[in-house]
């Protein structure tokens, strides 16, 4: 989960960022680094393929703290897309 709570971290901090995984990889262990999370080998993703995996496997819960993570593949690269919805922000506000 470790993973996740820099993903959110992250994704509440841009609001949008596209780029390649082996960026992202290392913005999301700057952010780890950051709020002091703990970064399993276990648990964090050590190249930017086992990322990719990873964010498969965490894209419904990560949908319901409204991060969307998408793929757009070019003719050279292939991008990630980290989109969070700030509403997910105000949820249980009004309790």
């Amino acid at each position: 989960m470790t993973l996740a709570l820099a993903l959110l971290l992250f994704a509440r901090q841009v609001r949008h960022w596209k780029g390649e995984a082996t960026e992202l990889l290392q913005r999301l262990h700057e952010t780890a680094k950051a709020n002091q999370l703990r970064q399993s080998p276990e648990f964090w993703p050590a190249t930017p393929m086992g990322l990719g995996r990873q964010l498969k496997h965490l894209g419904e819960a990560l949908a319901r703290n409204g991060i969307r993570i998408s793929r757009l593949r070019r003719v050279t690269t292939r991008l990630i897309v980290v989109e969070y919805d700030a509403a997910a922000d105000s949820v249980g506000d009004d309790e």
